[in-house]
């Protein structure tokens, strides 16, 4: 998925019509906390964004890889969306609010039964903890 295709989804998303269920998850991201919530919204990234305009991860925390995820039941989240597409997230977005997003090194996620990488749905085993961690960086040339 882009972040065109989260862009796409925000019409349903703001008025509680998003065509999937919010399922339970439990996610650990080193220095970032823990959120365990049913998620509206789940994000992650190792690609670099500095071309983008739409950038929703906070810029805080340390590693390659960057996650934003969301509870079903976070705090204020309908007026806070503009400001998340664009990756400015204040003190108070934390999960203790419903809120988990910035840097980390690795992630683990329990009760995830699908993920999409690159366009594609795979099917997961929700009894398995899924580890996301960054892998090899490759550098392309511009013309």
């Amino acid at each position: 998925a882009s972040a065109f295709g989260v862009v796409r989804q925000l019409p349903a998303l703001l008025t509680d019509r998003a065509p999937f269920t919010a399922h339970h998850l439990r996610l650990e991201a080193e220095a970032l906390g823990t959120l365990d919530a049913p998620m509206r919204f789940l994000m992650m990234t190792t690609l670099g964004l500095d071309d983008s305009h739409a950038r929703p991860y906070a810029e805080r925390g340390d590693g390659a890889l960057r996650v934003t995820a969301i509870s079903a039941g976070a705090h204020r989240w309908r007026r806070r969306m503009a400001t998340i597409v664009r990756g400015r997230f204040s003190d108070d977005m934390t999960p203790a609010t419903g809120y988990l997003s910035g840097h980390c090194h690795r992630l683990r996620i329990e009760g995830i039964d699908s993920i999409v990488l690159d366009g594609q749905e795979f099917d997961l085993d929700p009894a398995h903890p899924l580890r996301v961690e960054p892998g090899p960086s490759l550098g392309f040339l511009r013309p």
